[in-house]
């Protein structure tokens, strides 16, 4: 997992060499705020995105998922969030099976796990072993336009 705000690329700026990661933050920063609801492709299946505007849920109402074939970047707009992040393999107990044609596992939340806090700016990279469980309320807003970016795992192996 990596979190950053994207106005301090240089921080993580050696994580950037690659040209995939420069198209994805060109398409945050320049497209995404304007984007209505919705999925828009990069790179046809390789990168896509999806936009969306929902109002952020209790921690008891979510679920913590994983992916196998792609990684997710989070992305906030507007409003706010916590995600709540884990090593994948400390889930013991899966609540549905792995949709290979979605790349999603859901799993039981445990007690306790890593909390980050999603303002406009920021993101969080999530890895295939890195199990995380999204908009969860983050006592100060009530909803969240926010983008996923789907990155295929062999653009970045």
């Amino acid at each position: 997992m990596i979190t950053g705000h994207i106005d301090h690329q240089g921080t993580y700026m050696p994580f950037l060499e690659r040209d995939v990661w420069q198209r994805i933050l060109t398409w945050l920063k320049e497209e995404g705020p304007s984007k209505e609801d919705g999925e828009y492709e990069i790179d046809g299946r390789n990168i896509f995105v999806s936009v969306s505007t929902y109002d952020t849920q209790p921690r008891n109402e979510r679920a913590f998922e994983a992916h196998r074939e792609y990684l997710d970047i989070h992305y906030c707009f507007e409003g706010g969030e916590m995600i709540e992040w884990v090593p994948v393999q400390t889930l013991t107990t899966p609540t549905t099976e792995l949709d290979k044609e979605k790349d999603i596992q859901k799993f039981k939340a445990p007690e306790k796990a890593t909390s980050i806090l999603m303002t406009p700016g920021t993101f969080t990279v999530v890895l295939p072993e890195d199990a995380h469980m999204p908009k969860i309320q983050d006592g100060v807003n009530s909803f969240t336009k926010k983008a996923v970016v789907k990155v295929h795992m062999d653009l970045v192996r």
